[in-house]
């Protein structure tokens, strides 16, 4: 039987085929991975429960049946019956087109969790069917375009919804609280009247911009994946954005770190992009200075809430990746907020970033910089983070000369500027002297 060496490193030899299912078996591993529905990862925990568990819903397995959320069950069961009378399908019908689909998906929540073994087929595909319902009616209820003055439920399930809207928008974009879009898609498909999914995440992505910001909401892209795909994966990747306009070494080495200030101090200008995508973030050297670009920032409880399960989502899923352009994508949301805890060492830099309008925040300058510090310590910067930084690093050492004397004057402006001032009257008094002179 014909073998092949398996990867270097190991002196066993095994047959070709034996080697090949192996490899195929590894690819299906990878691919799993990707599909998983995450729990939130362990190396993040410490940075408390608001960011792990629901408020109000919960959406999947994970956190289904806590007496804490059962109010919000009463909602879910009104959502459904809504929606099939929408669909103008049956019940019966409406719980077939689910039933296979949610029992593809069960062996994706991790390790079939306690929570998942737990249930029967029928429970699994029931729960999976009533927080699909929810979200739908959700995203069409919430809709600013949509008329429900002349139907009293829609009306009365729009009042619930708006009381409750802050806490809503905060778990449904929990790690933890996810389901399956291709199911949710599916379900849309099924109804008569359908939600406006992709404005949705649109709207919901451009809530972290920045008031006076040039740009306005962008259209959707219809996104494909893996079987993982969730509304948290779909918004993370509009948030990042698609295309990149701003340039970054490959070299991560020799990289330093320098607060907002200290940035200043080398002539470095720290501007916001014209995009409000993650992505979207580099550095441009001139031959006096240099300017980093990054997407400015709206933040409160609830988007703060957004960007940790952004990262925890990178977190669990980028190690899987090997290539460089990939990893830049999959780590994009970690590096902006390294890059932004990175220029806050103090209060003072954080006031100096809302001068800039790089970061608004419902937060005070205290509580914003304890949230990136908090949050940086748990996670690493990625690909985009480290280029930045070599690149600061490179343009410090060549630019070292004119670094030190742009701090000097920036140091001392206030006494150059007295000292010439002084030198203009004496120039002033000596042409006046040498003109009397002459005459």
């Amino acid at each position: 039987m014909a073998t092949e060496d398996i990867p270097p490193g190991s002196s066993t030899r095994v047959p070709v085929e034996e080697w090949r299912q192996t490899a195929r078996q590894l690819k299906a591993d990878s691919r799993d991975m990707e599909s998983i529905f995450h729990r939130f990862p362990a190396s993040l925990i410490d940075l408390g429960k608001q960011y792990i568990e629901p408020l109000v819903v919960a959406i999947g397995p994970y956190h289904h049946g806590k007496p804490e959320l059962k109010e919000m069950e009463k909602l879910k069961g009104a959502a459904a019956h809504r929606f099939i009378k929408d669909s103008r399908r049956s019940p019966e019908d409406i719980h077939d087109a689910v039933f296979d689909i949610a029992q593809q998906f069960r062996r994706f929540y991790v390790g079939v969790s306690v929570e998942v073994a737990g249930m029967s087929a029928h429970e699994f595909a029931t729960m999976m069917l009533l927080d699909a319902c929810f979200l739908l009616l959700y995203v069409r209820v919430m809709d600013a375009d949509s008329q429900h003055t002349a139907d009293a439920a829609l009306v009365s399930l729009q009042r619930v919804f708006i009381s409750n809207r802050v806490c809503i928008e905060n778990d449904i974009m929990l790690l933890e609280n996810q389901i399956p879009w291709s199911l949710v898609e599916k379900l849309n498909g099924l109804s008569v009247v359908r939600a406006p999914v992709d404005k949705f995440i649109s709207i919901m992505e451009s809530t972290f911009k920045i008031h006076g910001h040039r740009r306005s909401v962008e259209p959707f892209l219809q996104y494909s994946g893996g079987h993982g795909l969730h509304l948290l994966a779909l918004f993370r990747m509009e948030k990042i954005g698609r295309i990149r306009t701003h340039g970054v070494p490959e070299d991560p080495t020799n990289a330093i770190t320098a607060s907002a200030t200290e940035l200043a101090q080398m002539a470095i200008k720290v501007q916001p992009c014209d995009t409000p995508d993650f992505l979207d973030m580099g550095i441009w050297t001139g031959k006096l200075s240099a300017n980093l670009y990054l997407a400015p920032l709206f933040l409160d409880e609830t988007r703060a809430c957004w960007l940790v399960n952004m990262a925890a989502f990178e977190v669990c899923t980028a190690s899987i990746e090997r290539e460089d352009a990939l990893m830049k994508r999959k780590t994009a949301v970690c590096s902006y907020l390294a890059l932004l805890a990175m220029l806050m060492n103090r209060e003072e830099d954080v006031h100096e970033l809302r001068t800039k309008r790089l970061v608004q925040a419902n937060l005070t300058d205290k509580e914003t910089l304890n949230f990136f510090k908090s949050l940086v310590k748990h996670i690493n910067g990625g690909k985009l983070y480290t280029g930045i930084m070599a690149e600061i690093s490179h343009y410090k050492w060549r630019k070292q000369t004119w670094i030190k004397v742009h701090g000097f004057i920036k140091d001392n402006k206030k006494t150059i500027i007295a000292v010439l001032s002084i030198i203009g009257v004496l120039v002033g008094i000596f042409k006046t002297l040498l003109s009397i002179k002459t005459d």
